[in-house]
C-alpha cells in the first residue's frame, strides 16, 4: 500500500515575529481562530507558545487527524480573515513548517515515514511571501 497525505497527521508550526506594541493584538486575533479550529473536525491539537528569550515570537501550534482537516481548516473564514489581514497587520514576520509524527507519545516507532509532503497550498506560499 502507497502511502498519501490522507493517511498521516500534519503538525503545523506557525513561528511569527509580533509587531512592536502588537503582541497582544495578535495573542487576541489568534484566540478568536484557536476557539473555531479547535471544534473543526481532524484537529487534535492547537495551542500558541512564547518564546522566553523574545516575547515576541510567538509560536502557533496545530495538529489534524490528515491532509484532508488541515485543507479544510485553511478554508474556514476565521483563518483565512487571520491571514489575509490580521497577520499582516500584526506580524513582522512568519514562518511556516510542516511537520508529521516519527514517534508518538507512547513510543510507537511503526508510524509512517515520510520524505516529504508535496503539497503546496496556494495560501501558504502567500503568508510565506508577504513576510520576508
Amino acid at each position: 500500500m502507497s502511502l498519501n497525505e490522507n493517511e498521516i497527521k500534519i503538525t503545523v508550526h506557525v513561528k511569527i515575529l509580533a509587531k512592536s506594541g502588537r503582541l497582544e493584538d495578535l495573542v487576541d486575533a489568534y484566540e478568536t481562530v484557536y476557539r473555531e479550529t479547535r471544534q473543526e473536525p481532524g484537529c487534535e491539537y492547537s495551542e500558541v507558545i512564547q518564546n522566553i528569550d523574545n516575547p515576541l515570537r510567538i509560536t502557533l501550534v496545530e495538529k489534524f487527524s490528515n491532509y484532508q482537516a488541515f485543507k479544510a481548516h485553511m478554508q474556514m473564514p476565521v483563518f483565512r480573515h487571520f491571514v489575509d489581514v490580521l497577520s499582516v497587520e500584526l506580524a513582522d514576520t512568519i514562518d511556516l513548517s510542516f511537520h508529521t509524527t516519527r514517534i508518538s507519545c507512547t513510543g510507537d516507532r511503526s508510524l509512517p515515514h515520510v520524505e516529504t509532503l508535496s503539497f503546496r497550498e496556494d495560501l501558504m506560499d502567500r503568508i510565506s511571501s508577504r513576510h520576508h
